[in-house]
């Protein structure tokens, strides 16, 4: 009868994982786009994206979770905060969500992958959301997901546009043409190469004067003029 006894006990803790749930094989990579970089979390704190899961004290060790459902810009950093008899696991899907069905998850963080500030749960886990589309996550301690301790987080792709260029400098005033109006003609479809010619050879007369020629001096009266003016 002992022998039958060992034989369930051994039966039994081969069964239960290390998290207490059920011996599944969760030696699954986690996704790229969902391995934790702190550079990213600094980069989207620094922007205020920033999504905690959950609401004090609990957060995501709260059953059932509240909210279940989050939907987040790309580049947003989920913020997980729990205790240690919880942990963190990427479900396969939506039927996978809504059954809890776990035996495709993959593990996100364990019981004790500590990083909690002080007063707050023992345990955080942060990552960046960098790619549009529904994850769905859970609570692998054996009746914690059926329990509702399951969120579904929506990444929609943040379609922030490039930045305009910034506007060129106000033109001068006045009805002078100046380097600008030349500049403008230069860099205008017309012959650019013919104006900036008659330009540079004083074609333009006073108003757009050629930096190559020299102001016309005033002229002065001539000799008959102020020969005629002395003999009056």
């Amino acid at each position: 009868m002992w022998r039958e006894t060992v034989v369930v006990i051994l039966i039994a803790q081969s069964a239960r994982g290390s998290d207490g749930h059920a011996g599944h094989d969760h030696s699954a990579q986690v996704p790229s786009t969902l391995q934790p970089r702190s550079d990213f979390v600094e980069v989207a704190k620094a922007a205020g994206k920033v999504q905690v899961i959950g609401v004090s004290p609990e957060f995501w060790s709260a059953m059932p979770s509240s909210p279940t459902s989050y939907t987040v810009p790309t580049g947003t950093a989920l913020t997980f905060r729990f205790s240690m008899e919880h942990n963190l696991y990427l479900m396969g899907s939506k039927a996978a969500y809504d059954s809890c069905d776990l035996s495709d998850s993959i593990e996100l963080a364990g019981m004790h992958i500590h990083g909690g500030e002080a007063g707050q749960p023992p345990n955080l886990y942060e990552v960046v959301m960098t790619t549009a589309g529904t994850y769905y996550m859970t609570c692998h301690v054996a009746g914690h997901c059926g329990s509702g301790q399951k969120i579904t987080v929506n990444v929609v792709d943040s379609g922030n546009p490039p930045p305009s260029p910034s506007p060129g400098p106000p033109s001068s005033g006045g009805s002078g043409c100046g380097g600008g109006c030349i500049g403008g003609i230069v860099g205008g479809s017309f012959v650019p190469l013919l104006v900036l010619v008659l330009w540079l050879g004083g074609a333009f007369g006073a108003k757009c004067p050629s930096p190559l020629r020299p102001p016309a001096k005033a002229a002065e009266p001539s000799k008959a003029v102020v020969t005629a003016a002395s003999a009056a």
